[in-house]
């Protein structure tokens, strides 16, 4: 049980491949899995904190019904892989929809796979207008080696302690 029963919902979102399960997975466990399997399906994981818990949700590619998902949460992530330009459009194109469904909630950018420098096609330059545009805390993250990973999710729950 968490110490003063706090719970809360952090909704974290990305195109396919972009690493939300990877991210979420060394957050919640600590650790790294390589070849996780590309599913389209929603999925929840829980962190106890020595504030409360966090519930956080991975909104699948495939989710039929997105605003039931993020609708309650306390923030977002927005995963980008840096290895694909694409995922940056489809950023700017999800985060209007994002904003206006939470208000003043937390937004933060997690610019992913930033261990893979030599295959980068984004890099931070690239991403700061979006998030700027949007209010959005931005993260250069790796899910395999941890880099950054707290902070994403410290940004959206403050009062949380890991």
């Amino acid at each position: 049980m968490p110490l003063n029963g706090r719970i809360r919902k952090v909704t974290v979102i990305g195109a396919q491949g972009v690493g939300k399960t990877s991210l979420i997975r060394r957050y919640v466990y600590g650790r790294f899995s390589n070849g996780v399997e590309q599913g389209g399906e929603s999925a929840v994981y829980r962190k106890r904190l020595s504030a409360g818990e966090l519930i956080i949700w991975e909104l699948g590619t495939e989710e039929q019904n997105p605003e039931a998902i993020l609708r309650g949460s306390s923030g977002v992530v927005v995963v980008l892989d840096v290895t694909d330009e694409a995922t940056l459009e489809w950023a700017n194109e999800v985060l209007p929809y994002v904003s206006s469904l939470l208000p003043g909630r937390p937004i933060a950018i997690a610019g992913n796979k930033c261990d893979m420098k030599y295959a980068a096609r984004l890099w931070r330059d690239d991403i700061e207008p979006i998030a700027s545009r949007w209010n959005a805390a931005l993260y250069m993250t790796s899910a395999r080696t941890g880099e950054n990973v707290a902070e994403v999710f410290a940004h959206i729950n403050p009062d949380g302690r890991s």
